[in-house]
């Protein structure tokens, strides 16, 4: 189980599963070790990162690193706790890494050594001298240097807050070669930025950026297997999009992450409110701790940027947020420069002259809320705008129908409580939802709420939602409880026949979905209008809200011939070949004489591999009369066979064609682990275009490919990110390659799409 404050605490095997994203820097944190002079001259390490960030974790790492290869035999590790609280002099410092030294080591003698100094040397610059000597000592006697590492070395050097004892360290360190450091930090501190401090431009500095959507998602997938759960990766595929919605909430902080993932990991979706308020509660402490260590004049605005965040989701200008805080513009910009560089907000548009800054956690906005909003609503408007982010309305719409029936059973057996008890989870479901689904769901909401005698929830509704989603019957019970007048109801079934009258006069697809609008329509009321408008929809190449709007009907009504034709023409043209299948076999005797449904499923059944079925479908058409279509498509079945007969082809056809959720399914059945690297590579080249690109690149990744593919690799992180400097380090018989590949890519990739998809991604 993940320890999130304090990581030191798990198992050495469970922390190093699952360190993700900083695997570059902890080899070249070795490599410097490795190549330190003997003598003086050291170079000593300043890791920087916000809370959260993992320096505690790579300092672990380093230390694991270190004991577990072959510089054990020339340096000893030396971890100091996250919160050294007692040291507070130079002399502090050295007995604390002598009582580090000797737990490392089991060394007893050096441990009584340790705490006999305290008695023998009383002043403390005598006692610092003498400290430093019995490391130095230890070192020679062992054959072993000292690799110190300090978490928390800003709040330890701002403990000591004295520049004499700094230089006396600065020299011990720089002296003999005895000493490496390696210390964290959250930011840049004053002893070693300022100019006339003695640690000023001492350390070489390396900073903890925010881990990335594939880092994320590679965190949460060996979390998971830490955890054993083997389901979590299936369960995380279905749902990728929400890798982004991650990344957004935390700002790729690692901790954060972390705490989120609890949340992921259930797949009950009533139990996000609870978990998320459990959340929030556990990042108290570490938002208290962010915001309390900042001057008064930076909290002030970070407190303005997060109040705004809550309620609107956008950034401030500098001068926007100077004159709300009352403070000057220049000293404004100059603070926001500060909390930018210390990762408390981030900026955009930094080259124009309106720059804004929001925050670098929007999570931060969402605790900011819950914990100040003034009204319960207030306070709970995060969970409607996570819920927005996380879930589909399909699947609220799933979970709102199953607590609708929940509510009734309970309202059947006399638990009247417990059934009110759901309805302000529905309500935060119904404002959560887009606009296709709300409507029946508000109809059915106002109805039970009005079952159960909550009249004030139905009059907060009506506030902020009108009557145009409310169905005919339902606005007649809103009459009779007075909540509504008769005027009112006129007006609006006055409105709706007038609306809907427009569909006689035949208007064409985009004034159908005007007419149509499911926030001013009830279709719910009337199901077929939901055909009406998929067909608009496929008709303007809209296939995927025209599929949307197919499901929501089918909700209501059972599927038929027309609805089933209609969804098989939209499915062909989305490249959901398996769906189609099995939407035409559902009516198979109402479509076994329409020559288009029998030549779709042929081409579909083809287009998935199974010739033989496709032969079976032309030549029981053909049986009963002469047909062009289907007879060339025969001719050509046996071409087909040749070309993507087998596993690789079949892929490499799909993957061109767009339809990659069927190319996925054969590379995870078939070819993953089965075909060479040598035979993979020349396909994937040929295939690759602007629709698949990232879709060939994740699967590369999630097969654990990334090396024996690296010159592909390489190409497509170029396009993503536009860094060249990955293929000018490979040798030149594999730049060579890379550069052959990037070259054939080039051909395929327009230069607007190559330039869209690095600043996608800058």
């Amino acid at each position: 189980m993940e320890l999130y404050y304090n990581p030191e605490q798990m198992p050495d095997a469970e922390i190093k599963q699952t360190f993700v994203g900083r695997e570059p820097m902890l080899k070249e944190l070795l490599a410097l070790v490795r190549r330190q002079p003997q003598g003086a001259g050291v170079q000593h390490v300043l890791l920087i990162g916000a809370r959260g960030m993992g320096k505690t974790t790579m300092l672990l790492m380093l230390r694991f690193a270190v004991l577990d290869g072959d510089l054990h035999k020339k340096w000893q590790p030396v971890r100091f706790p996250e919160e050294s609280y007692a040291v507070t002099d130079l002399a502090d410092f050295w007995l604390a890494a002598i009582r580090h030294l000797a737990y490392e080591t089991g060394d007893t003698e050096l441990a009584a050594r340790g705490d006999a100094l305290r008695s023998e040397f009383r002043p403390s610059v005598d006692l610092a001298g003498a400290g430093l000597a019995t490391l130095k000592d230890w070192s020679r006697q062992h054959a072993k240097r000292l690799l110190l590492l300090v978490d928390n070395l800003d709040m330890v050097l701002g403990q000591i807050n004295n520049t004499r004892e700094n230089a006396r360290l600065r020299d011990a360190l720089m002296n003999d070669g005895t000493f490496m450091l390696v210390g964290g930090a959250t930011s840049f501190f004053h002893e070693a930025r300022a100019y006339d401090q003695p640690l000023y431009n001492f350390f070489k500095t390396w900073n903890l950026d925010s881990l990335d959507g594939d880092q994320i998602n590679q965190l949460l997938l060996r979390r998971a297997e830490a955890d054993k759960r083997a389901d979590f990766e299936h369960q995380l595929k279905q749902n990728e999009a929400r890798i982004k919605v991650l990344h957004y909430f935390t700002g790729g902080n690692p901790r954060l992450v972390l705490m989120l993932y609890r949340i992921i990991a259930s797949s009950d979706l009533i139990d996000v409110r609870r978990g998320l308020e459990k959340l929030l509660d556990e990042v108290t402490p570490y938002y208290k701790a962010k915001i309390e260590s900042l001057p008064p004049q930076q909290r002030k605005i970070l407190d303005h940027i997060a109040r705004v965040s809550a309620r609107t989701g956008s950034g401030l200008t500098p001068t926007e947020i100077a004159a709300e805080t009352r403070l000057p513009v220049n000293q404004v910009t100059s603070q926001l420069k500060r909390l930018s560089g210390l990762g408390y907000v981030r900026a955009a548009n930094v080259r124009a002259r309106s720059s804004w800054y929001s925050l670098a956690e929007p999570l931060y906005a969402i605790w900011h809320q819950m914990r100040f909003g003034r009204e319960s609503r207030e306070r709970m408007a995060w969970l409607v705008e996570f819920l927005k982010a996380w879930y589909s309305s399909r699947e609220m719409m799933d979970e709102t129908e199953r607590l609708a029936n929940q509510f009734a059973e309970l309202m059947r057996v006399g638990e009247k409580a417990s059934a009110t008890a759901t309805l302000d989870y529905r309500r935060y479901l119904a404002d959560a939802m887009s606009g296709r689904f709300r409507g029946s769901v508000t109809d059915r909401f106002v109805n039970d709420c009005l079952d159960a005698e909550e009249v004030d929830r139905v009059r907060e509704m009506m506030r902020s939602d009108g009557l145009t989603q409310l169905c005919t019957e339902t606005l007649k019970r809103l009459r009779e409880n007075g909540l509504i007048t008769a005027r009112q109801t006129e007006l609006e079934e006055t409105r709706r026949r007038q609306w809907i009258a427009r569909l006689g006069k035949a208007p064409g697809p985009e004034a159908v979905l005007q007419v149509l609008d499911p926030r001013g329509v009830p279709l719910h009321e009337n199901p077929y209008l939901w055909v009406v408008r998929a067909a608009a929809l496929h008709e303007l190449g809209r296939d995927e809200e025209a599929l949307e709007d197919l499901e929501t009907g089918a909700r209501y009504v059972s599927e038929a011939m027309l609805e089933a034709r209609l969804k098989a023409a939209v499915l062909f043209n989305l490249h959901r070949l398996s769906e189609v299948i099995h939407v035409l076999g559902r009516h198979r005797d109402a479509f076994a004489e329409d020559l288009w449904a029998q030549h779709t499923l042929a081409v579909s059944s083809a287009m998935l591999g199974d010739f033989d079925k496709a032969a079976t479908v032309c030549q029981a058409v053909l049986a009963r009369g002469e047909d062009p279509a289907f007879e060339n498509l025969l001719a050509e079945l046996p071409w087909w066979r040749e070309q993507f007969g087998d596993p690789i082809g079949q892929f490499a056809f799909l993957a061109s064609l767009g339809a990659l959720a069927e190319a996925r399914i054969i590379w995870n059945g078939t070819i993953q682990g089965t075909i060479s690297t040598a035979e993979l590579l020349p396909w994937l080249v040929a295939i690759i275009d602007q629709r698949n690109l990232h879709f060939i690149r994740a699967l590369i990744r999630q097969s654990n490919l990334d090396e024996a593919l690296l010159p592909l690799v390489a190409v497509l992180d170029y396009f993503e990110t536009g860094d060249r400097s990955p293929i000018e380090k490979f040798s030149s018989e594999v730049r060579r390659i890379a550069e052959f590949i990037l070259t054939e890519l080039q051909k395929k990739l327009p230069a607007t799409a190559k330039h869209s998809m690095h600043t996608a991604h800058a």
